[in-house]
This record gives structure tokens, sequence and C-alpha cells, in this order.
């Protein structure tokens, strides 16, 4: 499927030295190269009411590109909004800090690998048509690695009160909301939980 979609990519803090994202975590990952991209789609997506169709991903394709740059914060906000804290993260707000427009079309995401520590976000237009699609690793999760006092390798999931990161998708008109939902293991296959959504303004 040659999908123009959604592309992201997430501002890291500096406060971790060593930094995995995402697919490094050593989650197994639930993409199924054998079923078309665009059935797997209308699966996950069917609970939320959001209609997927090849026709309707396609027509969003020869559009120019939207970039905006997105804060996630989540929890209450702190004096050291980046400072990381274990456990699972809170869904938090989101905010639009800036946008700009590009006549070049967005990247094309292929394949769908849904896996945990993964968001799916999805562009829907007024009729809860999916427009446009792209799998990323969380923002609001890093992974911390270094040594401990007896010299081994440790490693520990951390959540950030604040998350900031860039996306771009099809600068179409139709494309009114950006859905965010986060994979979630139930036997042995993934279930899309919504986690917010941001209102796209001409």
């Amino acid at each position: 499927m040659n999908n123009r979609g959604l592309c992201c990519y997430v501002l890291k803090p500096a406060f971790v030295a060593f930094l995995l994202v995402g697919p490094m975590f050593g989650f197994p990952q639930a993409s199924v190269p054998s079923r078309p991209v665009v059935e797997q789609l209308a699966e996950l997506l069917r609970p939320h009411n959001v209609q997927v169709s090849s026709v309707t991903i396609a027509s969003a394709g020869s559009t120019g590109t939207r970039e905006l740059r997105l804060q996630w914060v989540t929890g209450i906000p702190s004096s050291t909004p980046d400072q990381p804290k274990a456990g699972t993260p809170p869904l938090g707000v989101f905010s639009v800090a800036a946008q700009q427009r590009y006549p070049e079309a967005p990247p094309r995401q292929r394949s769908l690998e849904i896996a945990a520590g993964r968001v799916l976000i999805a562009a829907i237009d007024r009729s809860n048509r999916l427009k446009s699609w792209v799998v990323i690793p969380d923002p609001r999760i890093v992974r911390s690695e270094g040594r401990g006092p007896d010299g081994a390798l440790t490693g520990q999931t951390l959540h950030l009160e604040q998350a900031e990161f860039f996306l771009t998708f099809p600068d179409d008109p139709e494309i009114v909301e950006l859905r965010l939902y986060e994979p979630q293991p139930i036997g042995g296959e993934y279930r899309l939980a919504a986690v917010g959504s941001i209102s796209v303004s001409r």
C-alpha cells in the first residue's frame, strides 16, 4: 500500500546518558507482514468507530505536508518537567507549540508494527474515516542504562512529566483530528486504548 502517512520524531532530553526508545525496549512486535496493512488497521480501529479503506487513505497522498510541534504534559507539571519517574505514564494533555507547512508530500510508513512502548496516531476526517496514520515510539517513555555500584549493567524504564515531539501528516483539508492510541497486549494480541486527541485547525 502506497500510504503517504504521518511521520514523527521525538525531542530527546539530555539528562539520560544512554537512551533507548520504543522498539529497542525488547518488547515483542505484532507486525503481520502476510496481512494487508489496511486490513490490520480496520481490525484495530473498528472498536473506536474509525472507518478504514485504502481509497480514503490514498486520497491524502497527493497533498503537501503539515508539521506540528506537540507538547504532551503528563501528570502534574513540576519545576523539573524533564525529570523521569518510574511506573506507567499517565495520559496527560496535548498542546500545539508550533506548526509549519511544506509543499512536498510526507514520508510513507509501509508496515504496521504494533508493539508495547509505541503509539498509533490516526488522522481522521469529519466522517470518522482514516486519512493517514503512523506508529511511533511513545515519547513519554525512556530507558536509562548504566552500571550499578557492583559494576553490573542495569536498566530502568522511566516516564517523563513532559514530552515534546514533532509530527508530520498530509496537509489535507479533510483531516480534522489526530487521535492517539496505545497498544495493549491482551491474550497474545494487541488492542488499542485511546490516550488522547488533537484538533486540527486550518
